[in-house]
């Protein structure tokens, strides 16, 4: 008597259940694909987290600088303030997909507090520079990520103006990450540094430029 109960019950329901569930396909069919991405990438994301799936994997750090002006040189100060834009680039293991799951996207944009990023300090820093908020990074599918930042920069840097006007100044900028350095293995991520395009700028009463060092 209970069996026959049981089975009662299940034929009554099983038709309600495949409805439920054909209606909750039909809805994941019909919602945006951005938004569906965006959830199955950030969902279970841990920001906290360096995006590996090994923590004995290194995450490689590429930086790409392009110095646009140099806004003063303070002699007196020893001090250079220039404005560039440098872009970070790595892989993060946790933000990938296949683009046919979700209407060929193969390229996002999301906002860059919602994921790991690396820190990466300019060690000749002596004062806080100005900079606009680039609030979003542009991720591809194979989980490559890219971060634009235009940064006004505030170095110290030795100036020699003996020779002033046919000086030749060296002031170099060194980036590298706060809590880990390639030289601690195996979970530091590593610092590359790419070449850097510059623009020649006059300032003040010489002509000061930029030249990509050697």
């Amino acid at each position: 008597m209970l069996l026959w109960v049981q089975q009662a019950l299940l034929a009554l329901l099983l038709p309600t259940l495949l409805a439920q569930g054909e209606a909750r396909r039909s809805r994941n069919t019909t919602r945006p694909a951005l938004l569906r991405l965006s959830d199955y990438l950030l969902t279970n994301y841990r920001k906290g987290v360096r995006p590996v799936r090994d923590w004995r994997k290194p995450t490689t750090i590429s930086i790409d600088v392009i110095v646009y002006a140099i806004l003063n040189v303070d002699e007196k100060n020893q001090v250079l303030t220039t404005y560039i834009w440098y872009r970070q680039h790595w892989t993060d293991e946790f933000l990938q997909w296949n683009p046919e799951d979700f209407d060929n996207i193969t390229k996002l944009s999301i906002p860059t507090d919602s994921i790991w990023v690396p820190d990466i300090l300019i060690n000749e820093f002596v004062d806080v520079g100005k900079s606009p908020n680039i609030p979003y990074v542009y991720i591809q599918h194979q989980g490559e990520v890219q971060n634009y930042k235009p940064l006004q920069v505030v170095t110290a840097c030795s100036l020699d103006i003996y020779n002033f006007p046919f000086d030749v100044q060296n002031c170099s900028l060194t980036f590298t990450s706060w809590l880990h350095t390639s030289g601690h293995p195996p979970a530091a991520p590593l610092l590359c540094g790419q070449p850097a395009a510059s623009q020649h700028l006059p300032h003040g009463h010489g002509h000061r430029g930029l030249l990509p060092a050697p």
